[in-house]
């Protein structure tokens, strides 16, 4: 059933207190409650709606990058737009296997930009116990599985490349219904300099398909690379451990390259050739997600496998079709407030830069009226941009007086200009 369209709310104005009664911080009227977790760019909390007690999931970046590369002075831009990249994707992204953006928090006056996100209650999918043994059935690994493969085949139909498919970014409803999360590193067929940035490896290692470990800079690179990695995250739902490991990055990326996996115990035929369609290291032969959702394990215990296939047809849902702007800027539709608000802390600086130096020089009244008589005030009348190119009066008796005028018009001048951006 299509899900019910819901524009996110795009808020370019912060607000920052505190709960009296909890201490605890708010924002915009969300109650941070506690960290659910963090990552190397940023981290995530579980937040309490003031006004409906809904929870839900904050996400908070900071808007340069924390790491910057020695000699990048790109890290910053890089960073910001790999941020924006991910909100413009799920801005547009409305599907019931995709964890769903709420609202976007960026105000220019904030280091840190927030998304409010779907609360997950059931957390990340668990695939192996304490005891390295799986911690989900066969049913289970089968239900999710057939969860993840329809966000997947979703994304790719919208040209999406998650790039970081993994249990971790798995996320459970408290239906057991599983959605995929973590778009920091995904990418977008329409993103400007997309062939260079699917170029760039990213993602999880242990992950990775064998055409990103390889040092043949000629392999083509597609959506194949979510398959291989739904491959591994299927091998570790069945046997509670990975395909390939290695006790350096080296050595994984060779393994996973040149090594065949072998199968802890035997497993269904459909299993394995599901395995084996999914980790095949051609890309070019290896099962696409249109074909897993066909695959007869995938259709397996169905009531109805036809109706399903129907039901579950990714044109059924809204299309992403971001544009240009919107990826960089990926909030657009505030972006112009967000510069007015700017102009006028500008001009306000300004002003107040002004107001400090205005008072009176020290010159008596009678002299002060002569100066102006003998002067002329005239061409202080012109616009106050004109100022930044003329220089003030040199005679030392009244070059004092003069700057002072100039000031003051120019003070007014810009009070004009503030009224008529607040007038906006």
């Amino acid at each position: 059933m299509k899900p019910l369209r819901r524009d996110v709310v795009e808020t370019s104005r912060l607000r920052k207190d505190y709960n009296a009664q909890s201490g605890r911080k708010c924002v915009n009227g969300y109650e941070l409650a506690r960290e659910l977790g963090r990552g190397v760019h940023g981290k995530v909390k579980l937040a309490i709606h003031t006004e409906s007690g809904t929870l839900f999931a904050i996400k908070i970046l900071p808007k340069a990058d924390r790491r910057p590369a020695l000699g990048r002075q790109s890290a910053h831009h890089s960073h910001l737009a790999n941020v924006r990249r991910e909100i413009a994707i799920l801005k547009k992204c409305c599907h019931p296997h995709i964890v769903r953006l709420q609202e976007v928090i960026d105000s220019d006056d904030s280091p840190k930009i927030y998304m409010v996100l779907e609360y997950m209650a059931g957390g990340e999918v668990v695939w192996r116990s304490a005891d390295g043994v799986p911690a989900l059935s066969l049913d289970q690994s089968q239900k999710v599985c057939r969860d993840v493969v329809l966000g997947l085949e979703y994304l790719h139909h919208l040209g999406i490349i998650h790039r970081d498919i993994k249990p971790a970014n798995l996320l459970w409803t408290t239906s057991h219904t599983v959605k995929i999360s973590d778009f920091g590193v995904s990418y977008l067929s329409t993103s400007p300099n997309s062939a260079y940035q699917l170029s760039k490896t990213a993602g999880t290692p242990a992950f990775f398909a064998p055409e990103l470990c390889s040092s043949e800079t000629k392999l083509r690179i597609t959506n194949k690379i979510d398959a291989w990695a739904l491959g591994v995250t299927l091998y570790c739902f069945l046997f509670g451990t990975l395909p390939f490991k290695a006790d350096s990055e080296y050595e994984l990326f060779r393994r996973i390259e040149s090594h065949q996996y072998t199968l802890p115990w035997p497993v269904h035929p459909d299993i394995q050739h599901l395995l084996s369609s999914l980790l095949d290291k051609n890309h070019d032969s290896r099962y696409s997600l249109e074909q897993v959702k066909r695959h007869p394990y995938t259709l397996a215990n169905l009531e109805n496998p036809s109706d399903w296939l129907i039901q579950n047809d990714p044109r059924n849902y809204e299309t992403i079709e971001p544009t240009e702007e919107e990826l960089l800027s990926a909030f657009s539709r505030f972006r112009w407030i967000a510069k007015i608000r700017a102009g006028i802390t500008g001009l306000l600086k300004r002003r107040n830069t002004i107001s400090s130096s205005l008072e009176p020089p020290d010159i008596p009244s009678p002299q002060k009226q002569t100066l102006v008589r003998s002067r002329g005030l005239s061409n202080l009348t012109r616009h106050p941009t004109s100022f930044d190119t003329d220089t003030d009066e040199e005679d030392p008796e009244d070059g004092v007086f003069l700057d002072f005028e100039k000031k003051k018009v120019r003070k007014e001048a810009l009070d004009r200009e503030v009224g008529s951006l607040r007038a906006i």
